[in-house]
């Protein structure tokens, strides 16, 4: 298979892999039919209907509507709500030239928040509600990218309302989707998800619809011209037979790997040999090792057995925090705990298997545990947690090209993972570099000094960490 004879890469200023007149594109939606937009001479967007999947050109030019930069306006897609803040955010000035590359979902997340689950064949109404961009990898470029830090996102989407829906909300973040790829077939929708938020339980529940193909090494650029210029490769577990091999050239060219690791997927067994680094659920380290006793027992199990070349694994529990496991016993005499100026967060060490006094007991490899608490609102209010963890490895991630330790990256995880929850939708309660401490703001007094900002207080060129 040739580039682009399934797939066609869809922003400005990309790569363009797929036939067709630039000057006609066609956006199918799974609530409308097909939107086609055409550019006369010298003229703007038209769009007109057409009925029908089949109606459609699969070769045709979602990617070529893009040439040259002129982006179409699509009144039938699904509007992401604005920010509180302006995007897309600068970049952080000391990490400006780093870049992150995540690969794996992008969709469209509808979310409604009701006092109480509802009953089976009940009818309620929402409290609140929106349309906004999600997605585990797509969510983490977002969070990379308000945290200052260039990034970019390899994933799939249709070539239909939501599709452009997906792509301008990433773009106006300042994430270079010149990587997303648009699937040329019509009849491919972009992958979407059904949220529900109960207010009364703190829980949400999630209805997913992925996109009925996934891509292959041929729809996307080589793994030498992805990588170029990247500090740091994120792989969210989907899309295996791209991230694997990328995976497999970034260790070869020494680009570190980080993984979110949700659940055990096609691919994950042959992605976790090739990461530096793990992020996951509180879940995931049991499914991997069900015959261990513990969740450090089974992160211990995963780090000798399937993460082999991983330093550590951080194992998020939302309210409970985080707890990492890495090989790298403590250092003796180093401080065992860190509490970061401004921030009720104390991060903790230990040891993994914890200190015992039988001297008859078979002696092991010594991990590190490093704990740190969840951190939440100064309003206390958890509105919506979907996302959280995609923002909390956001930051994870750009701790990791800032160079922080440890301690630093888990504090900051828990502070970008914490104000996430705040608001609604995956990106509703989103961090940025220069916002002060605490994240959600405040006010200050007539001579009062101003508080740190986020980058002060975790990314600065050279923290005072142990």
């Amino acid at each position: 298979m040739t580039h682009g004879s399934a797939l066609a890469l869809g922003t400005p200023g990309s790569r363009h892999f797929s036939g067709g007149p630039p000057s006609v594109a066609a956006f199918t939606s799974p609530w409308s039919p097909p939107v086609v937009l055409t550019r006369p001479h010298g003229g703007g967007w038209l769009a007109a209907r057409r009925g029908g999947c089949g109606g459609a050109r699969a070769g045709g030019g979602g990617a070529q509507a893009a040439r040259g930069g002129v982006r179409p306006t699509m009144t039938d897609v699904p509007r992401v709500p604005a920010t509180s803040f302006p995007l897309p955010v600068p970049l952080l000035p000391h990490l400006s030239t780093h870049r992150i590359l995540c690969v794996g979902a992008a969709g469209l997340d509808f979310t409604a928040v009701v006092d109480t689950f509802p009953a089976a064949d009940a009818k309620v109404r929402s409290s609140r509600s929106s349309a906004s961009g999600g997605g585990n990898a797509a969510n983490t470029a977002v969070a990379a990218r308000r945290l200052g830090v260039q990034s970019a996102i390899v994933a799939l989407v249709g070539r239909d309302a939501a599709g452009g829906s997906i792509r301008q909300g990433l773009a106006s973040e300042g994430v270079d989707t010149s990587p997303l790829v648009v699937a040329a077939d019509p009849c491919v929708t972009s992958p979407f998800t059904y949220i529900l938020v109960d207010a009364s339980a703190g829980t949400r529940t999630c209805i997913h619809s992925p996109a009925a193909v996934e891509l292959t090494p041929a729809d996307v650029p080589p793994p030498a011209e992805l990588l170029a210029g990247v500090s740091l490769l994120h792989v969210d577990g989907r899309q295996p037979d791209v991230a694997v091999p990328l995976a497999a050239a970034a260790v070869a060219a020494g680009i570190p790997v980080l993984m979110d690791a949700e659940k055990v997927r096609p691919g994950t067994a042959e992605l976790l040999p090739l990461v530096d680094y793990i992020v996951c659920n509180a879940t995931f380290p049991r499914l991997y090792a069900p015959h261990c006793l513990g969740t450090q027992a089974a992160m211990a199990d995963l780090l000798r057995t399937g993460a082999t070349r991983a330093a550590w694994v951080i194992s998020t529990d939302g309210a409970a925090g985080a707890t990492m496991l890495r090989r790298a016993p403590p250092v003796e005499g180093a401080p065992r705990m860190y509490a970061p100026e401004g921030v009720a967060v104390v991060v903790t060490h230990t040891t993994f298997p914890p200190p015992s006094e039988c001297v008859s007991c078979e002696e092991g490899e010594v991990m590190d545990v490093v704990a740190c608490p969840a951190w939440l609102p100064t309003t206390g209010k958890v509105v919506d947690t979907t996302g959280a963890g995609d923002a909390y490895i956001g930051a994870v991630a750009v701790g990791l090209v800032a160079g922080a330790p440890v301690e630093a990256l888990m504090a900051f995880g828990a502070v970008v993972g914490g104000k996430a929850v705040g608001g609604l939708g995956a990106r509703g309660g989103g961090s940025r570099w220069d916002e002060p401490l605490p994240p959600d703001g405040c006010t200050l007094a007539d001579g009062e000094v101003p508080r740190p900002s986020l980058a002060d207080t975790f990314l600065s060129r050279a923290p005072a960490y142990p």
